[in-house]
């Protein structure tokens, strides 16, 4: 590696999510230190000792270790997961005091330790947590990001696709609004093969905002089923990370979107929500709204106040 300066991860809680997300930094050898931190000290001492038996088969040797808060203070990028256990049926704004308890403990430990790179947030419910660990934190906005719609988008993809019987890569779609609860897909922000949906026939018997209303309602009812079959999602959120990960390390400029602060946005008043981002060194570096039309405007403003009301409980 020379003189270049080791990249580091540190990621807060070693459940189920944040394991998994330790074991895709390593074997996609996207930084030199994975940092796994945990109360259950026996879980992530168990969880480091299984990665490094998997580090045995890879070329690249990343340091692998259990660590506390004073292991942020060089970090370039926090990556929380630590929240109460998500169980089927559960709203997630069920999550919302239980998940703002814990950041309200530990956010600012990690700020003690004179940590100053962007944190990435995934707890649930995520749009409003994330606006809380950027209270909690000082940090600029631009350096707090929460993964917001970016899976739902991740997902819309992969169900469109299976629905048109073509390839993933063959669409562009963004989610955005609220994760999970009140998401919904712009039509304009659909391509099918390069053809804006608003021109695209999907079939003789449903309209293209129909048809993208089928798609969100798809997602949840699948997502809810994995939840109910083995406790949680985890394979498609972490492996989507990685996108947002490579992009701040190694400033991508990935556009997407992510749970951001939309800032001068009147209909979006000091809140987090999930709208198109450029994401690169450092964070954000651009936000946008997408043109919508008058119901999707609707929509937004509705997910916007969904959030405004959680981020009202947490204060």
């Amino acid at each position: 590696m020379g003189d270049r300066r080791r990249k580091k991860i540190a990621v807060l809680g070693s459940g189920t999510v944040g394991s998994t997300i330790a074991y895709h930094l390593m074997i996609d050898r996207v930084c030199d230190d994975i940092v796994l931190m945990d109360t259950n000290k026996e879980r992530v001492w168990a969880h480091v000792r299984d990665l490094r038996h998997a580090q045995s088969y890879l070329n690249h040797k990343a340091a692998i270790y259990e660590g506390g808060f004073s292991d942020c203070a060089d970090a370039d990028i926090v990556i929380i997961t630590a929240s109460p256990p998500y169980k089927a049926g559960m709203r997630r704004t069920d999550l919302l005091r239980q998940s703002g308890a814990v950041m309200k403990e530990t956010v600012p430990m990690i700020m003690e330790s004179g940590f100053n790179g962007v944190i990435v947030v995934l707890t649930n419910p995520v749009d409003a947590i994330a606006y809380y660990v950027w209270k909690l934190s000082g940090l600029p906005a631009t350096s707090v990001i929460g993964t917001g719609t970016y899976i739902d988008t991740i997902r819309a993809i992969h169900h469109m696709a299976l629905r048109l019987d073509i390839e993933p890569h063959e669409i562009t779609a963004f989610c955005i609004g609220e994760h999970a609860e009140k998401k919904f897909i712009p039509r304009g922000s659909v391509t099918i093969k390069g053809v804006c949906a608003k021109h695209h026939h999907f079939n003789s018997h449903m309209d293209t905002t129909a048809f993208l209303s089928d798609i969100a309602s798809d997602i949840e009812t699948e997502t809810e089923r994995i939840v109910l079959g083995k406790g949680s999602t985890q394979y498609g959120v972490t492996a989507s990370l990685m996108g947002i990960i490579k992009a701040l390390l190694y400033d991508v400029r990935m556009l997407t979107p992510v749970s951001v602060f939309p800032e001068g946005n009147g209909n979006m008043n000091d809140i987090y929500i999930s709208l198109p981002a450029v994401i690169g060194a450092g964070g954000i570096k651009n936000v946008s709204v997408p043109d919508l039309s008058d119901q999707e405007e609707k929509f937004l403003i509705q997910a916007a106040g969904n959030i405004r009301r959680c981020i009202d409980q947490l204060l």
